[in-house]
C-alpha cells in the first residue's frame, strides 16, 4: 500500500468537511446517486410518472411496480423517476445533520444526493415546487438537459445542452456545477477535453471505454485495450489533454455508474466490502477510490423494496448506515491500510484528489474506443436531422445578431431560436441520436421532436434572411446572397427557386434547372462575408464564370443534353476532375476519377467499380434457426443477430457453439436489381447531373415489394469533388454500403490506409490501425473498424510518404471506416474506405427484442474530393471549411427595390482576418441581463494563433471579455493569456489569441 502523501491544507480541509478521519487511507466515496435516460424504451413521460399498464404486444415496456426488472443485473427494478426523487428528498430531509462524537465511528452522518440530467429535474421543480428538494447536500454533477452522446451531436449543440442546464439550475438554485458526468455515453473520441475546458468545467467522469471490464465479479479489462492501459498504470484519475492542449481532470468509472446490486447483497449480508474489492485489487495505491451507487432509473439506498417482496427496508439500513457499518468493521491498521467509507458527491471525490498531493497522470489523446460501432448508423434520419438542425439554429443566431447590431427589434426571432435548441437539445441524449431506443419511441416522440425542431429552426433563419433582404439599399432588382457559415466564401453555387427574372433572361452566366417539375436557375456567387450578405444588382452582367464549364460527355466527346437517356459509356468533367463512367448494358459504373490539371492521375484502382452499393446481413438466420432447435431452453438471440447498437460481427460469440467467424461479407445490391434507367439531368455550365434508378428485390428472395435505389452523381463548376446523393431503404435486419477502393497516387495497387483522419464534434482526431487491434480480441471475426466521422474524413497512406489519399466530406454523421487487416492480422485490401449509408435492424436486448427498427427510405449525401494540389493538412482547416461549404450552401432571396432601407449592400456578424479560422457562433447571451454578443471561435491549428476580428459596419465595440462556453467568467491569467487587444480605430475591429481550438468571447457594444 502507498504511504499516504502529505495532506495539503486544502485536502485537510475538505476532509475536516467530509468528516472523514485524516488517517484514513485509502477513502471510498460512495454517491448516492440515479443515472435517468431522458428516453430510451419508453418515452420522457413514461419514464417520468410510471407506466402501471403493461401490454405484452409492446414488450419494451417494462411492468412498473410489478417485480424485478428482468434481464437487469440484480434486484433492482426502474421506477417512476418522480418517485426516485420523492424519496431522495425524503431521505435528504431525515438524515441532513452531521452529529458529531468523540469516536468518529459513533458519529451520525448526512446523506448526499446527486442530479446529473437536469430535464427531470425541472419537470418535477414545475410540479412540486424548487423547494420539493432540499438544497443541501443536493448537488448537480454534470447538468446538462441530458446526458450526451459524444460522437455524434454537433460540437455546438453539446454546449447548448450542457448551457441550458446550467442556466435553469442557476436561476432556479444558485448552484453552479462545477463537473461534468457522461456515465453511460458510448464511446468517446480523443479530443473530448476541447469541449469541456471550453465549458470552463474542472472534470468530469465518464463510464465506458474500450476493452472495460465486463461485470463484478470481473473478468478483467481486455489485453491491450485502452482499459487495460489504464489498469496497468493503476489509476482511475488522470488528466486528459487534446490535441490542441486544452486539458480536464477525468475519472473514469472502471466499474460502470451501477453498483447498485453489489449494494442490495451487502444489506442482505453485511459485507459492503464487495463493494469496493474490485478497486482495491486493481487500483491498490490510490488513496482515493470513488463508487457510483447507481443504475437507471432506480430509487436511492434507502428505503426500498426487496428482490422477493414489497417489504420496505427501514430509513436505519440507509447508505450512510450501511457504510458506517462497513467502517466499524475495516477502520482499523490492517496490512499498512486503514481505509474509511464516506458518503458524498463525485465532486467531493474529484476535490479531494485534486487538492491532494497525490501525482496525477497526463494522458494525452487518450484512445477510447470505439466500440460497439453498430449505433454510428442506425436511424440515420435522427442524425441528419439533428446536424442540419443545429447548423440553421446557429445561422439564425449570427442573421439575428447582425440586425441586432443595427437597432432592429429581434425579440420574436430570438424566442423562435430559443425553441428551436429547447426542442433539439434532448436529441443530443445517448440513447436519442444514436438511433437505440424502442421504435415505440423513434415514432412517437423522437422523431415528431426533432421535426419540430427543425421547422422552428428554418423559420427562424428564413425569418432573420428575410429581414435583412427586405431592408438592404438596393437602386434596382437584385439577390441578396447569404453565407451562413463563419468565413469568407469565395466562388460559390447559388441556386434560387421559382422562375427565372426577366432581367436574367439574356444573361449567360445563369443556367437554368432541368429537375422534374421543380423550377429553378443556378449562378456563380463570388465574395460572400463570413455570416454575412451580399447584394446583387440583376442585369445581363451580374454574376460571375466558371473557369471551366462542368459538362456531361459521351464516349466520343459528344456533349451530352438534359433528358438524354444514358446507353453508352459516359464521363463528366469540369476544369479540375474527369469521373468516367462504363456502360455494362444496364447501367453506367462509377470506375474512376481522374484529375491533375491534364487529368493524368487516377483516384481509384483497377477495380470495375467505385461508390458500389453492397448488402450486408446483420442476421445469419440459418445459424440462428439452428441453434435455436439445439438450445431451446436458451432464449435469446445471442450473438447471431446484430442490433442497433452493434454490427453482427461485433457481438460477442456464445460459448456454447463457437463455429463460425462471423467474417464480414458482402452483396452487390444491383445484382438484385429488377430494371435500371439512367438520364442526363443537367449538362452545364455551372453544374451537371446524372441520375439512376433502379428496383432492388430482397437479398433474401422474401416476398417484400421492391425498394428503389436512386443516386445523383453532381459535378458543380469549379469544385474538386464530386457530388453524391442516394436515397433507400435497408431490408430488414441487412445494412447498406458504400465503398471506395482508393489506390496510391504514383502505383497500381490499391492504397491501405495507415491511419485516418476524421472530424469530430468541434474539432478532428486520427484513428491508427495498431490502436484497434484489440477490438479482434473480443470481436474474434473479420470486419471493419468504424468511426463516427463528423464533417469529413480523409484517409492517409505511407507510400512513399505520409499522404492524404483522398476526403470525403458528408452532411450529417455518417459511419465511415476501413477494413486495413482481418483478426488473424492478414492484409484485407478489398474495401479500402466503406461507409454504412442505411441500417435496417433489431433492437434486442435481453428483455426485449424489436425488429424492424427504421425501414423507411433515407436520402444521404456526400462529396468524394480529390487530393490538394496545395497544402491539404488538416491544420490548415481546408477540410472543415470545405465539407461545412458542402453541407450548408450560401442561400439567396430576391429582392425589389424598396424605400427607406438602412442596411449597406454587403455586411456581416462577423469575420477573421485568418482563413483556416472559423467564427462557429454569434449570438446574444442567454445569462447577461444586458444583451451581450457571444463570438465563439474555432482555430483548427493546435496551437496558439493571433487573429484580428471585425465585427459589422455597424457595431461599436464598449468592452471585450474571455468567458467560457457557459457563458461565465474565466480565471483572470486565462483571460490575460487571450491577450485581447481592442482599440477606439476603428469601433469595431480587435485582435485576440486563439489559445486552443476553442475560444468564446463576451463583447458588449455601444448603443445609440
Amino acid at each position: 500500500m502507498q504511504t499516504l502523501p502529505k495532506l495539503t491544507p486544502k485536502e485537510t480541509e475538505l476532509r475536516n468537511r467530509l468528516h472523514i478521519p485524516l488517517d484514513a487511507n485509502p477513502v471510498v466515496v460512495f454517491d448516492s446517486t440515479s443515472h435517468n435516460d431522458w428516453d430510451w424504451y419508453g418515452t420522457f413521460d413514461v419514464f417520468y410518472e410510471g407506466d402501471k399498464t403493461f401490454d405484452s404486444n409492446y414488450p419494451w415496456q417494462i411492468p412498473w411496480g410489478k417485480g424485478p426488472t428482468p434481464g437487469l443485473a440484480g434486484p433492482s427494478r426502474y421506477e417512476p423517476i418522480k418517485e426516485i426523487f420523492k424519496q431522495a428528498a425524503q431521505i435528504l430531509n431525515a438524515e441532513n445533520k452531521y452529529i458529531p462524537n468523540d469516536d468518529p465511528l459513533k458519529a451520525t452522518y448526512p446523506s448526499h444526493y446527486s442530479i446529473c440530467e437536469i430535464a427531470y429535474l425541472k419537470r418535477f421543480v414545475e410540479e412540486f415546487g424548487k423547494d420539493s428538494l432540499p438544497k443541501e447536500n443536493l448537488h448537480i454533477v454534470g447538468g446538462g438537459i441530458t446526458s450526451p452522446s459524444i460522437m455524434l451531436p454537433t460540437g455546438e449543440s453539446i454546449l447548448r445542452n450542457q448551457l441550458a442546464g446550467y442556466k435553469w439550475v442557476t436561476e432556479t438554485f444558485g448552484m453552479k456545477s462545477r463537473y461534468a458526468w457522461l456515465p453511460d455515453t458510448f464511446t468517446f473520441h480523443p479530443d473530448l477535453p476541447i469541449l469541456y475546458q471550453a465549458m470552463g468545467l474542472q472534470g468530469l467522469g465518464f463510464g465506458r471505454i474500450g476493452g472495460a471490464f465486463s461485470g463484478i465479479p470481473d473478468t478483467g479489462p481486455v489485453p491491450n485495450s485502452p482499459a487495460a492501459a489504464l489498469v496497468k498504470d493503476q489509476t482511475t484519475a488522470f488528466i486528459w489533454q487534446a490535441d490542441d492542449g486544452s486539458k480536464i481532470f477525468a475519472t473514469w468509472l472502471s466499474f460502470m455508474y451501477a453498483q447498485v446490486s453489489n449494494l442490495w447483497e451487502a444489506v442482505k449480508e453485511k459485507k459492503i466490502e464487495e463493494a469496493c474489492s474490485n478497486w482495491f485489487k486493481y487500483f491498490p495505491n490510490q488513496p482515493y477510490l470513488y463508487v457510483p451507487v447507481c443504475d437507471d432509473n432506480v430509487l436511492p439506498v434507502g428505503r426500498f423494496r426487496t428482490s422477493s417482496s414489497d417489504a420496505e427496508i427501514s430509513t436505519t439500513s440507509s447508505l450512510t448506515n450501511m457504510i458506517l457499518e462497513w467502517n466499524k468493521q475495516n477502520y482499523v491498521l490492517k496490512d499498512g491500510k486503514k481505509p474509511w467509507a464516506v458518503v458524498a458527491s463525485f465532486e467531493d471525490f474529484a476535490d479531494l484528489v485534486r487538492d491532494s498531493e497525490y501525482p496525477v497522470r497526463t494522458y494525452k489523446s487518450l484512445v477510447t474506443g470505439p466500440e460497439w460501432t453498430g449505433y454510428f448508423a442506425s436511424c440515420p434520419d435522427i442524425k441528419r436531422q439533428h446536424v442540419s438542425t443545429s447548423a440553421d439554429l446557429i445561422s439564425a443566431e449570427a442573421f439575428s445578431s447582425l440586425l441586432w447590431m443595427n437597432t432592429y427589434n429581434i425579440d420574436n426571432i430570438v424566442k423562435l431560436i430559443g425553441t428551436g435548441w429547447e426542442k433539439l437539445t434532448p436529441s443530443t441524449h445517448h440513447a436519442y441520436i444514436t438511433g437505440c431506443s424502442s421504435k415505440d419511441v423513434y415514432v412517437k416522440e423522437q422523431r415528431p421532436l426533432i421535426q419540430d425542431a427543425a421547422k422552428d429552426a428554418s423559420k427562424s433563419l428564413a425569418d432573420a434572411a428575410s429581414n435583412i433582404a427586405q431592408n438592404v439599399a438596393v437602386s434596382k432588382e437584385s439577390i441578396v446572397v447569404f453565407n451562413p457559415l463563419g468565413f469568407d466564401r469565395e466562388k460559390t453555387l447559388v441556386e434560387m427557386s421559382g422562375e427565372q427574372p426577366d432581367s436574367l433572361k439574356k444573361n449567360s452566366k445563369v443556367q437554368i434547372t432541368n429537375d422534374g417539375s421543380r423550377k429553378g436557375y443556378l449562378f456563380l456567387c463570388d465574395a460572400v462575408p463570413s455570416l454575412g450578405y451580399k447584394a446583387i444588382e440583376l442585369g445581363p452582367d451580374s454574376f460571375v464564370s466558371p473557369f471551366r464549364p462542368s459538362q456531361v460527355l459521351g464516349a466520343s466527346g459528344n456533349y451530352l443534353k438534359p433528358g438524354t437517356k444514358i446507353s453508352e459509356d459516359i464521363f463528366m468533367a469540369n476544369q479540375w476532375i474527369s469521373v468516367k463512367f462504363k456502360w455494362d448494358g444496364k447501367r453506367p459504373k462509377l470506375t474512376d476519377i481522374l484529375y491533375d490539371n491534364n487529368y493524368s492521375k487516377s483516384l481509384f484502382g483497377r477495380d470495375p467499380e467505385a461508390n458500389e452499393f453492397l448488402f450486408y446481413s446483420d442476421a445469419d438466420l440459418k445459424l440462428y434457426e439452428e441453434y435455436k432447435s439445439k438450445y431451446p431452453d436458451d432464449g435469446t438471440a445471442g450473438g447471431f443477430l446484430g442490433d442497433v447498437f452493434q454490427f453482427y460481427y461485433e457481438r460477442e460469440w456464445p460459448t456454447k457453439d463457437e463455429t463460425d467467424n462471423r467474417s464480414f461479407s458482402l452483396l452487390k445490391v444491383f445484382d438484385y436489381a429488377t430494371n435500371c434507367t439512367a438520364e442526363v439531368i443537367e449538362s452545364g455550365p455551372l453544374r451537371s447531373k446524372v441520375r439512376i434508378v433502379a428496383s432492388i428485390k430482397d437479398p433474401l428472395g422474401r416476398p417484400t415489394q421492391e425498394q428503389k435505389l436512386i443516386v445523383e452523381y453532381t459535378l458543380v463548376a469549379d469544385e474538386k469533388q464530386l457530388r453524391v446523393k442516394a436515397e433507400f431503404a435497408a431490408p430488414d435486419n441487412f445494412s447498406v454500403f458504400t465503398r471506395l477502393p482508393f489506390r496510391f497516387t504514383a502505383g497500381a495497387g490499391l492504397a491501405i490506409p495507415t491511419r485516418m483522419v476524421s472530424g469530430t464534434a468541434y474539432h478532428r482526431c486520427q484513428f491508427k490501425e495498431e490502436e484497434q487491434k484489440w477490438r479482434t480480441q473480443v470481436q474474434k471475426a473479420q470486419g471493419p473498424n468504424f468511426y463516427a466521422s463528423q464533417n469529413f474524413v480523409v484517409p492517409y497512406n505511407n507510400a512513399p510518404v505520409d499522404t492524404p489519399i483522398a476526403a470525403v466530406y458528408h452532411k450529417g454523421v455518417q459511419c465511415w471506416g476501413t477494413t486495413w487487416r482481418n483478426y488473424n492480422d492478414k492484409p484485407q485490401i478489398q474495401h479500402p474506405l466503406i461507409a454504412c449509408l442505411w441500417r435496417n435492424v433489431p433492437l434486442q436486448q435481453a428483455w426485449f427484442w424489436v425488429p424492424n427498427i427504421d425501414p423507411e427510405s433515407h436520402e444521404v449525401e456526400y462529396a468524394i474530393r480529390i487530393p490538394s494540389l496545395n497544402d491539404f493538412a488538416p491544420e490548415t482547416g481546408i477540410q472543415y471549411r470545405e465539407s461545412m461549404s458542402f453541407q450548408n450552401p450560401c442561400f439567396g432571396i430576391l429582392q425589389d427595390k424598396k424605400s427607406g432601407q438602412k442596411l449597406a449592400t454587403t455586411d456581416f456578424a462577423a469575420r477573421l482576418n485568418d482563413k483556416s479560422a472559423v467564427v462557429t457562433t454569434a449570438k446574444i447571451s442567454e445569462l447577461n441581463e444586458d444583451q451581450v454578443l457571444i463570438l465563439r471561435v474555432y482555430n483548427p491549428k493546435n496551437v496558439p494563433l493571433p487573429l484580428k476580428v471585425t465585427l459589422g459596419r455597424s457595431a461599436a465595440i464598449a468592452n471585450i471579455t474571455a468567458i467560457s462556453a457557459l457563458e461565465r467568467p474565466l480565471p483572470i491569467g486565462e483571460c490575460e493569456d487571450l491577450a485581447i487587444v481592442h482599440g477606439s480605430d476603428p469601433p469595431n475591429e480587435f485582435t485576440f489569441t486563439a489559445k486552443y481550438a476553442i475560444t468564446t468571447l463576451a463583447i458588449n457594444l455601444k448603443r445609440s
